[in-house]
């Protein structure tokens, strides 16, 4: 996405300030898609233009606000050799902040099929580091508010085609970001004790402990580096080691399968 380009065609399209540009099909919201791929200039730019081009509270047709859109960082995931050039985390930490900064709530969800399928929280979870996190708990978004991961939305190797209704901390684990397990169980409130945190379990009957176990390495025949392979096994025996620190007698309990 070349920021010269969309300035110049935003330019030329029309003198009118009080009249709104969109895509006539209206598919695409341009604030979301910059959010999403990590585009700062682009987003600080829509935004200093509000509400011609965009709108800080508009949702696209998957629900997503631009602060969702943000939060799923989608390219972030990808092969290692497909990463090259692209904007990273830290690109995506940015657009969040400026974000939040004008005006954005930290409590956006997206609703599909008369469910939440993700909060910004469950999104930035798999991925961003403590600074941000807490920042998003700071502003209003509430970690124990679940939502229904489908088939194939998480990275288990042996469960590719279950559902489930969890929160954060399980997307988290899942996703094996040491940095957010850590927080949001820092973060899990004076009056909740550390074991109801450990010990809650999803709807099949998991425990955080049995979601990080789980989690999916990636793989070097998808062009995965053998350092981001390393990486996440690190992290997950990170995790598990945090857990047993906590609470080392979870290491028998078994979920309901």
């Amino acid at each position: 996405m070349n920021e010269h380009l969309v300035k110049t065609k935003m330019t030329n399209e029309g003198k009118d300030l009080d009249t709104k540009i969109r895509f006539e099909s209206g598919e695409v919201l341009l604030l979301n898609e910059a959010a999403q791929y990590g585009q700062v200039d682009i987003v600080r730019f829509l935004l200093n233009n509000q509400p011609r081009y965009a709108s800080i509270y508009e949702c696209d047709q998957s629900d997503y606000t631009a602060l969702l859109s943000a939060a799923s960082a989608r390219y972030i995931d990808l092969p290692t050799p497909l990463q090259e050039d692209l904007p990273g985390p830290a690109a995506s930490e940015a657009i969040i902040n400026l974000l939040l900064d004008r005006g954005a709530s930290a409590s956006d969800v997206s609703n599909g099929d008369a469910r939440i399928s993700n909060t910004v929280l469950t999104l930035v979870t798999q991925w961003a580091g403590s600074p941000l996190i807490k920042r998003l708990i700071d502003d209003g978004a509430d970690i124990y508010t679940k939502v229904e991961r489908g088939p194939w939305e998480d990275k288990f190797w042996n469960l590719p085609e279950c559902t489930f209704e969890v929160n954060a901390l399980f997307v988290a684990c899942t996703h094996a970001n040491f940095e957010a397990v850590k927080t949001l169980i820092d973060c899990r409130g004076a009056e909740v004790d550390i074991l109801d945190v450990l010990w809650q379990r999803d709807s099949r009957g998991s425990l955080p402990l049995h979601w990080v176990t789980q989690s999916d390495l990636p793989k070097e025949s998808f062009e995965y580096s053998n350092a981001v392979v390393r990486d996440k096994a690190q992290s997950i025996a990170n995790i598990v080691e945090l857990l047993f620190g906590l609470d080392p007698t979870i290491i028998n309990v078994t979920d309901n399968d």
